[in-house]
């Protein structure tokens, strides 16, 4: 059975979800109606007894259908017995398909036509039935649907309406003659059946136990017929109609909200009538003036947390319709220039979208240097049903974790699309699908150029030939005719933007917020100097300041306020303080604290904190929790500065980190501070619901990276830096730059660099931490900090890339990432912006631009970012189980558990709390896990996924520069070449495709290089640990091993499906008899199914007993 947390739900939407009637809820604006909704198909769900049962939902809209869905299996609720989606989709899925060949007009068979169709049929016969003195419009023929009686047409122009009577009856006698339907017919025509079949309606309501309908106050008479139908059959079926009266925005299209008496009539099902009235979004002030507009007499009640904010609501009676959008203009303008509000603040509101669509073209137009979104904008027509709608869905959205769920349940349909239309020829499942679709790059900035480029490799990838397809072909020509026929119109109308590639994306961004990701709002910044000018940051939130050196330290350094400063590195507060010694600074109010917290530096603290004033307390992560004993927290406020370092440096820096998040709400307020903070997905899940607040800058410089890739980085920086000592400087266009900071984050690599240059401590500046082991490493090389003298060489590791001030005039900043060494792979999403606002000097003329110079893996990637993260979050799964079983257990049980789960603490993202003898899950090791996943496989697996990561965060960059340099710092450095390294250089070298005498000389050194590489190729070498005489054996028997294992599948294929659910028992069987057959002496396993097949674990009712398999 499905529970939920205490918190979850209020009173009301629980007593909704428990209610075991049929219920009629009212839900008012801002009430929690989709979370109630989705909790309750949870629930039941959960109580299903019959694997041959669903429960179906109807939503308005397919976006809709996807968010609950997607909620749902984020609750860990399996969805596999629910439908959910439009009544059109239903009707087509559950009635039409299975059951047309009873309706004398589609018996033969029928094709389902889009908007776009109607539109253009309609034009035309408006076009052949215009006069010059009666012009008819599409416009004008809207106003037709059919009901339970047949078509109905109510036009209101009575010069017209006979003409347009003859336009639509038209209209329907062609799709007749054609086999052809459109949204109204799928509604009347599976209504029909419904009505005259008694059967159908039996089989339905026992697949359908309990129906669903959400926004029940648009349903059309035909869809509630429908729905009665099935409802009125059945002996036990249940009903949860959900809606608002007052909320109805569809009558014009026949939509209408019947009370509780009509349902029941028409359903045969008796309603408790229940309520949700708590407004969550809303002041107190919309809630009351709301009851102007009601029409429906509910009780709503503001009680979220802005229920007490001070709306402003005026009313204007005395503007005439022609003058609306001349006043639209004027408040957008006045609260934009006078007022200072942001444009993305702005919100427009009408009682029908039909209202909004012509308005937005308007505004559009008269207002070019602002971006709208409003109906009517989408560059492509919004047909369900087309093939390559579907696709652009996945096309057109991120390959992100938050996402990924959605885009595995697209590309299924795509899955199931190409088997229903006859294309037999692949074998691709839905994770292969978004493979390839991930896998795909174009450049190309005209959306419609874009696509095409993208189907046809899409179908150059799956093999498949379009104009072999009839399906294909014409959904194809479909898709780009209404699209071009869009666009033209609207670029008519003033908007040039929407043939961008970015415009065709936001069709499908999701405008929900999850309960797991944090809504942002925006702080108007006014400054024209590039920094903060705030008396204090924004509390008890997240502020991304968007700009690096924006001075947003400063301000908790020096306002008025008791403040405790925590940040990631001794470097920075040594930058703050000005000394490198820990204490009070000699010339400004401010305390460090890093380093060994010995006698003396606690003696200095207690004397600090008993002086007069403000006190400011400067901090390395690792000292927040010890500080709470010598100060009382609630008497300062805390900024967490450089936050996203809380995710990057969890792995070594755990317990820090962690008193971090165990005391921050202990403090006055907080304030997690960065330019560039943690993507939703990798944040600690303890920061859920803190609002973020985002910096919204007049202006911001932009950041321009230079992309050199090369197969050896430390060769291509150490030419820079011989560049420097030869001529003294480089320039580049025109400018000189005297001196380099190189971004490495590996001091044994920098320290090959210096030897390779020849370079002595009087040209370099190295910041790294102060360590033993790193000043053995330099071997007489000094270690310095970032207030000491530029010199012409600074060689800075991670431990200067954030919050750090460096100046200089003339200075070019290089980041080196080798894949050769994770810890050098900078994170273009942190890293890259961070570096690039090192440098505050404002005259600097290279102080935004940054070199990029970094190689790509050798190692084909195992598994896609999708699959690490269903992996990892099994995993987690896993952990959570564990935890719990020992924390519930009694305490016999856990003395014979203890010791052995301790022993798993390394294997799972649990660890044990000793004073509560307890284990707690760690959800930020998953996490981390992920984002360097991202980073170190994803990203750098090839240089357009490097520019890719860079378009993604809004970094302008250059294009790849691809150069092959020879190695000499190995070679001095007299290093034999072992043959790992020979192959993944020599792999690289034949997939660059570039002609180059070091091919010919890594064969002549390791002839063994030829064969492994074409017969085995990289994942083979790989997994036999590039070991010469593993791979010798293995080239040995390849040809054997091959033609066994084809026999194999040549036999078990006959006896396994596609898609098809197989017991683990019935595939170890199986494989037996047939390695018995062929001669195969190893032990069959069901699990040796994956040599052949894409497997994923799962579990089958056979019988009503649960039996663990694998879909096929």
């Amino acid at each position: 059975m499905f529970v939920w947390g205490k918190n979850d739900l209020n009173p009301e939407q629980e007593k909704a979800i428990y209610n075991e009637n049929s219920i009629l809820l009212i839900a008012c604006p801002g009430s929690g109606k989709t979370r109630t909704i989705t909790y309750k198909i949870a629930y039941e769900l959960s109580k299903l007894e019959s694997n041959k049962q669903y429960i179906v939902a109807i939503t308005y809209t397919n976006r809709a259908a996807d968010e609950i869905k997607e909620r749902i299996e984020l609750l860990g609720v399996d969805t596999e017995q629910l439908w959910i989606g439009t009544i059109h989709s239903f009707c087509v899925e559950w009635i039409l398909k299975p059951y047309h060949m009873y309706i004398e007009e589609l018996r033969f068979g029928y094709d389902i036509i889009n908007t776009n169709d109607t539109e253009n049929y309609l034009v035309s016969l408006c076009a052949s039935y215009s006069t010059p003195k009666k012009k008819i419009t599409y416009w004008d023929c809207l106003c037709y649907c059919f009901t339970s009686e047949g078509l109905k047409i109510n036009c209101t122009k009575p010069t017209i309406k006979e003409t347009v009577e003859l336009i639509i009856r038209d209209y329907y006698q062609n799709l007749k003659e054609k086999h052809e339907i459109d949204y109204e017919l799928i509604l009347y025509y599976s209504y029909c059946l419904l009505k005259e079949n008694k059967s159908i309606c039996k089989t339905l309501s026992n697949i359908f136990p309990y129906i669903l309908i959400d926004e029940y106050q648009d349903t059309k008479e035909l869809q509630y017929m429908i729905l009665g139908a099935i409802l009125k059959t059945g002996k036990e079926n249940k009903a949860f109609i959900v809606g608002d009266p007052n909320q109805s925005i569809y009558g014009n299209l026949g939509g209408f909200p019947m009370d509780k008496d009509q349902l029941e009539s028409v359903t045969g099902l008796y309603y408790d009538e229940l309520s949700l009235s708590n407004n969550y979004r809303s002041s107190s002030l919309l809630v009351s003036y709301f009851d102007y507009f009601k029409t429906y007499a509910n009780k709503i009640e503001a009680t979220g947390k802005t229920k007490d904010y001070q709306s402003v609501i005026s009313y204007n009676k005395t503007i005439s319709i022609e003058d609306l959008e001349n006043e639209i203009v004027r408040i957008i303008q006045k609260n934009i220039d006078e007022y200072h509000i942001s444009p993305n603040e702005i919100c427009i509101l009408a009682p029908q979208w039909i209202h909004l669509s012509g308005l937005t073209r308007n505004l559009m137009a008269r207002l070019p240097q602002y971006s709208f979104d409003g109906p009517g904008m989408a560059p492509f027509a919004r047909d369900i049903d087309n093939f390559w709608y579907k696709l652009s869905r996945i096309i057109l959205t991120d390959s992100t974790p938050g996402l990924y769920i959605r885009r595995l349940r697209w590309a299924s349909e795509i899955v199931t699309n190409l088997i229903s239309i006859g294309v037999t020829n692949i074998d691709l499942s839905a994770k292969q699908i978004l493979y390839i679709c991930n896998s795909i790059l174009i450049n190309e900035q005209d959306g419609l150029e874009y696509l095409k480029k993208f189907f046809n490799a899409f179908l150059d990838r799956v093999n498949i030939d379009i104009n072999q397809n009839k399906y294909l072909k014409m959904h194809y020509d479909a898709f780009f005719d209404s699209s071009k026929k869009r666009i033209e119109r609207l670029k008519k109308e003033g908007a040039e933007f929407i043939t961008n590639i970015d415009t065709f994306r936001k069709v499908f961004t999701s405008k929900s917020i999850h309960k797991m990701k944090n809504q942002a709002n925006t702080l108007k910044i006014n400054s024209t100097d590039g920094y903060l000018h705030l008396e204090d940051l924004p509390h008890n939130c997240i502020f991304n300041k968007v700009i690096t050196g924006c001075g947003g330290t400063t301000i908790a350094i020096t306002n008025s306020e008791n403040y405790v400063i925590a940040v990631p590195t001794k470097e920075l507060i040594v930058n703050k303080i000005g000394k490198a010694e820990a204490g009070e600074s000699d010339n400004k109010n401010l305390f460090g604290l890093f380093g060994e917290f010995t006698n003396s530096l606690k003696s200095k603290l207690k004397k600090y904190l008993k002086k007069d004033g403000v006190k400011k307390i400067i901090c390395t992560y690792d000292k927040l929790a010890k500080l709470a004993e010598y100060l009382n927290p609630a008497d300062f406020r805390l900024l967490v500065d450089e936050y996203h370092c809380l995710l990057k440096a969890y792995s070594y820096r755990d317990t820090a980190i962690d008193g971090v998040l165990d005391s921050f709400k202990q403090y006055k307020s907080f304030c997690f501070m960065s330019a560039t903070p943690i993507q939703a997905e990798f944040s600690p899940s303890c920061l859920n619901g803190v609002p973020v607040i985002v910096a919204d800058w007049s202006y911001t410089d932009t950041l321009i990276v230079s992309l050199e890739k090369n197969n050896h980085p430390y060769q291509k920086a150490s030419n820079y830096i011989k560049a420097y000592k030869r001529d003294g400087y480089i320039e580049i266009n025109g400018k000189k730059s005297y001196e380099a900071f190189f971004f490495i984050n590996s001091v044994t690599d920098i320290k090959a660099i210096l030897d390779h240059c020849d370079l002595t401590n009087n040209e370099v500046r190295i910041i790294c931490a102060d360590t033993e082991s790193n000043r053995s490493k330099l071997e007489g090389f000094e270690i310095s900090n970032s207030i000491s003298d530029n010199k012409m060489f600074t060689f800075i590791t991670c431990k200067g890339f954030e919050g750090v001030d460096y100046f200089s005039d003339t200075a070019m900043s290089f980041v080196v990432s080798s894949t050769s060494n994770p810890h050098t792979l900078a994170a273009i999403d942190t890293d890259i912006p961070q570096i690039a606002g090192r440098i505050r000097t404002k005259t600097n003329p290279f102080r935004n631009l940054i070199v990029h110079i970094f190689n790509t893996q050798l190692d084909t990637l195992n598994l896609s970012y999708e699959e690490m993260k269903e992996r990892t979050e099994k995993e987690l799964e896993a952990a959570k189980e564990t935890a719990n079983m020992f924390n519930t257990a009694p305490d016999i049980v856990k003395d014979h558990l203890r010791d052995k789960l301790k022993d798993k603490v390394n294997d799972m993202y649990i660890s044990y709390d000793k004073k509560n003898d307890a284990y707690k899950v760690n959800d930020i090791l998953p996490k981390l896990e992920l984002y360097n996943y991202q980073v170190n496989k994803v990203i750098y697996s090839s240089g357009l996924q490097i520019a890719k990561g860079y378009d993604s965060n809004g970094i302008l960059h250059t294009s790849v520069n691809w150069e092959l340099v020879d190695n000499e710092i190995i070679r001095k450095k007299g290093m034999k070449l072992t043959f790992e390294e020979a192959y993944k250089e020599y792999s690289q070298l034949k997939e660059s495709l570039v002609v180059s005498p070091k091919i010919e000389e890594l064969e002549k050194q390791f002839p063994l290089l030829i064969p492994a590489y074409h017969k085995l190729g990289d994942e083979a070498v790989k997994r036999l640990k590039y070991v010469q005489k593993a791979i010798k054996n293995e080239l040995l028997v390849t040809n054997d091993y091959k033609s066994l294992d084809n026999k194999i599948f040549k036999i078990i294929k006959e006896d396994i499906h596609i898609g098809e659910f197989i017991p683990a028992k019935k595939a170890k069987e199986l494989l037996k008899k047939t390695y018995e057959l062929v001669g195969k002496k190893e032990t069959a396993k069901a699990t040796d199914l994956d040599k052949w097949f894409e497997i994923d674990a799962a579990s089958k009712r056979i019988d009503g007993k649960k039996v663990a398999g694998y879909i096929i």
